[in-house]
């Protein structure tokens, strides 16, 4: 089964991508899928972000996958779980049997853009992390629009443990969702 995980920065995709490569399921940040995602200009044409990208790059670019390359990459496997999310991610909705959107309150994923171990450099500045926050808004309704289930990302496991159940039920025969809890602390803080 090909499932997509999807929401937006500070959600816990990456975290959720490692923490299921521990439990042999097969997973993948697509921010590492090298040649699946580019910034692009109005014109398609792709360009570089710049690190400390502001007002101007973001409103004047996008970041998007290429479908064919998804579906041809996706070939080689009968399971995955692929995170990630670009501006053009219902594009890819039908590339999956499953979808799921990664929900996350806005103060939480201002706090983990911020967060000293990010490795990602999207939220480094003020306007990076305001436009997060508004294309979060945009993934969120466009997750509704679609009756996409969502997941919340968010304060304390425990609190969602009846959603998640059922999402890791699908997802590992041999552990339970209390095997999952130690590498809860990151993504639940």
């Amino acid at each position: 089964m090909k499932t997509l995980l999807f929401g937006p920065s500070g959600a816990g995709k990456t975290f959720l991508a490692e923490a299921f490569k521990k439990f042999g399921v097969t997973s993948i940040d697509a921010d590492t899928i090298e040649g699946l995602s580019s910034w692009q200009d109005g014109t398609g044409k792709k360009v570089s972000i710049p690190d400390d990208a502001g007002k101007d790059f973001l409103d004047n670019h996008s970041f998007l996958w290429d479908k064919a390359f998804l579906k041809d990459f996706l070939k080689d496997y009968s399971d995955i779980f692929v995170m990630g999310s670009a501006g053009n991610i219902s594009d890819m909705f039908d590339l999956f049997d499953n979808v799921y959107f990664l929900d996350i309150p806005d103060f939480v994923q201002e706090r983990r853009l911020q967060h000293p171990t990010r490795l990602n450099p999207m939220g480094n500045t003020e306007y990076q992390r305001m436009n997060a926050v508004q294309f979060a808004d945009e993934l969120k309704e466009l997750a509704r629009k679609n009756n996409i289930d969502f997941i919340g990302s968010t304060i304390f496991i425990s609190a969602h443990i009846p959603e998640w159940m059922s999402v890791f039920r699908k997802l590992f025969k041999e552990h339970t969702i209390t095997d999952f809890f130690p590498y809860a602390s990151f993504m639940f803080i």
